[in-house]
């Protein structure tokens, strides 16, 4: 049992989709290689789970959440109408749907920003996780 799980903790490993590799400055792809590296053992074995990284409104006022996903799992996660419930320190919590261009592999680590629909008076809205559902 132990030699299993420490096979699993090596195998785990960090992905930049595409177009996040060409685009992100070093001290962003630092700042996500240490929160990787302090999370990625964080949830159970075979098991989907996230990391918040960073939390912004954009101009439109739409809440952005930049999560580190881990999927600890041996098959690959497809996110596909997949849902996603903002949870927020206040108790209150709200599920969008999200599509990604791109499969998380197994054993494999992956940044990805969800965009929340604007709200009313959430210009410095604080998010506690983010809860990633089947």
């Amino acid at each position: 049992m132990i030699w299993e799980k420490r096979r699993r903790v090596l195998m785990q490993k960090l992905l930049f989709e595409p177009a996040w590799d060409k685009a992100l400055a070093s001290q962003d792809r630092e700042y996500i290689k240490k929160i990787f590296e302090e999370t990625k053992d964080a949830a159970p074995e075979d098991a989907i789970s996230s990391a918040v990284l960073r939390k912004a409104v954009n101009h439109k006022g739409e809440r952005l959440v930049t999560v580190l996903i881990h999927n600890r799992s041996s098959e690959e996660e497809v996110f596909h109408d997949r849902t996603v419930e903002l949870q927020k320190e206040d108790g209150s919590s709200e599920e969008k749907a999200f599509t990604l261009p791109i499969a998380v592999p197994p054993y494999t680590s992956m940044p990805w920003t969800f965009i929340f629909p604007a709200k009313e008076a959430e210009e410095d809205f604080v998010t506690q996780n983010i809860k990633l559902i089947s």
